[in-house]
């Protein structure tokens, strides 16, 4: 699959930004209240699969080791961004930093620990970053697996680790423990990675593929209404379903209808390729590692200046203050990279 192919799947970029919006929502809590926890399970399980969908179209090759030029650049695009969150996050919020959070964190390690004041801690949100070293360096490896294998034991060993982890796995974990264990530990969440992966393969395979604009709706519609049926059948979902597996099909649906209907100028992917959407869309990433200490911050100002707007204004606030820091986020980093490659 050629770079230029994958780099063209616009409606993606836009579905990005609104992934990253439900776990805005799961986040944002006013005085005392706050509204639909689903956004965080969905839209964590939705980019760990594409995170493993587009590496897996824009890579080209598989024989890399952990110390190759691909895992240079993963970390070049990571961790000058997670500093600059993390101080932010200092900043924002003192009081997640210690001796503990502020090493496993700066290491880019904290999920591995079993408690939640040290995975959570610091910048709450970098955890996703630890769990995607563990990604990136199993990459290579993955790809050259799911991508080399035939079809047929493919399927075989999809069904047999589905079956362990959803029959044998999920009912024993401890209740106290699936938080970390389902949602924040690096190896289980290779299974969402891998199933990216598995999805990229099928969309080669389906890339000929040609749509009139009409179909395309109706399968876009179609995905979209299964992301909304799980949603509201999400608080019904035992917690240790609800943390990763329940959204695997839901999420992806919605990756690989969007990604072979993008050309087929289908409806919704024509709504999505809008200018502003697809801004927001490459503001993604800076938005997620801000959002919280924008929050935290916006919360810390206003009870010092005993200011009280409704959930609504404080909502709409946030959401714009997050956007212009994510901007800013943006471009400093930017910045940084191009000094940097100033001295070799």
């Amino acid at each position: 699959m050629e770079k230029a192919r994958v780099h063209h799947i616009e409606s993606l970029q836009s579905l990005r930004f609104i992934f990253i919006f439900l776990i805005f929502i799961s986040h944002f809590s006013w005085d005392g209240s706050s509204y639909w926890d689903c956004g965080g399970d969905i839209g964590v399980c939705f980019f760990f699969m594409l995170s493993g969908f587009v590496l897996s179209l824009t890579s080209s090759c598989c024989a890399v080791n952990w110390g190759g030029i691909f895992m240079r650049k993963r970390l070049a695009r990571i961790y000058p961004a997670h500093l600059l969150a993390l101080l932010l996050a200092f900043v924002c919020m003192p009081w997640g930093f210690n001796g503990v959070t502020t090493v496993t964190s700066l290491a880019l390690v904290q999920s591995w620990v079993p408690c939640r004041e040290v995975y959570f801690g610091a910048n709450p949100v970098a955890w996703f970053l630890s769990d995607l070293l563990l990604l990136y360096a199993l990459f290579p490896l993955l790809k050259r697996a799911i991508f080399g294998c035939r079809r047929s034991v493919l399927a075989v060993v999809v069904a047999v680790v589905a079956g362990l982890y959803l029959a044998v796995l999920v009912p024993v974990v401890p209740a106290d423990k699936v938080n970390w264990v389902l949602y924040v530990f690096p190896p289980l969440r290779l299974l969402d990675f891998c199933i990216g992966i598995l999805l990229a393969r099928l969309f080669k395979a389906l890339s000929q593929a040609r749509l009139s604009s009409g179909v395309a709706t109706l399968f876009e519609i179609a995905a979209l209404a299964l992301v909304v049926g799980s949603c509201v059948a999400y608080p019904y979902i035992p917690e240790r379903y609800a943390t990763a597996s329940f959204f695997w099909i839901p999420c992806g649906a919605v990756i690989i209808v969007f990604a072979v209907a993008d050309s087929a100028s289908g409806a919704v992917s024509s709504a999505l390729k809008g200018r502003c959407l697809l801004w927001l869309g490459a503001l993604s990433f800076e938005f997620y590692l801000v959002h919280v200490s924008v929050i935290a911050m916006m919360a810390r100002i206003c009870s010092h200046y005993a200011l009280t707007p409704s959930y609504v204004v404080a909502f709409a606030v946030a959401v714009v203050a997050t956007i212009v820091v994510s901007a800013a986020f943006k471009q400093v980093v930017g910045f940084s990279r191009r000094l940097a490659c100033r001295f070799p």
